[in-house]
């Protein structure tokens, strides 16, 4: 099993953010109020959102569940598309990196019920009243490890906390962004700082730093000790 999911040791256990809950299954709760979500074919699974803090029984779940939707990769990529494009795409998809998509990766596993790659579509969301609480229990195919869950987490605060900056705008700028780029390319060819220099001014930083912390260290009480620190201070 990938390290990305978690065996459930009690089915009947609290929801955890991450959980993977089959569609079919828990289609009866969504009819009436979510009918969008439960008639999609390619909604193959959903996955619990609400951080897990939120979700214990005992201390009063949460008023409503947050669901993201999950798709088959193949429903995502288009056939046919540049190859190495798509490539780049994918790379930090399968990292669990952030990416302009905002997926989250799933590898095919038949305990999940994903029965070939997929993402959590971190876009596509809906929540269910917390009355339908069992039923997502009851739907629930398997759990995330509690690392990548938390990694889901923080791709989700992403997506709905990230500050929106205007686009580049070449009249109000005078250039076109491509054109500021290469002038920026060109100043770096020309002036640039070289690598050999700039390991001599970190060198010179780790020296003084070295000082700073000898001055800065108690009170030498006589010519032995000075000497003993000096050369500690070499060896360094």
């Amino acid at each position: 099993m990938h390290p990305v999911y978690r065996e459930l040791k009690d089915c009947s256990s609290d929801l955890c953010q991450g959980d993977i809950i089959d569609a079919k299954l828990l289609r009866p709760a969504l009819k009436g109020h979510q009918d969008y979500m439960a008639e999609r074919p390619d909604f193959c699974a959903f996955c619990v959102m609400t951080q897990t803090c939120d979700l214990v029984r005992e201390q009063e779940p949460a008023e409503y569940i947050t669901l993201a939707v999950i798709r088959f990769i193949t429903n995502v990529f288009e056939k046919g598309s540049n190859r190495d494009r798509t490539k780049r795409r994918l790379e930090p998809i399968i990292g669990y990196q952030q990416n302009k998509r905002h997926y989250f990766y799933l590898p095919a596993e038949p305990k999940a019920g994903i029965t070939a790659p997929s993402v959590v579509d971190l876009r596509v969301t809906f929540a269910l009243h917390s009355q339908h609480y069992e039923q997502i229990v009851s739907a629930r195919r398997i759990g995330m490890n509690e690392l990548f869950a938390a990694n889901l987490g923080w791709m989700t605060s992403y997506v709905f906390s990230r500050i929106a900056m205007p686009e580049w705008d070449e009249e109000k700028r005078g250039e076109n962004r491509d054109s500021h780029i290469d002038g920026l390319l060109k100043l770096i060819e020309r002036d640039g700082v070289s690598e050999r220099r700039k390991l001599e001014i970190t060198s010179d930083e780790i020296a003084a730093q070295k000082v700073l912390r000898f001055l800065e260290g108690p009170v030498l009480q006589s010519l032995e000790d000075i000497h003993r620190k000096l050369d500690d201070l070499r060896k360094s």
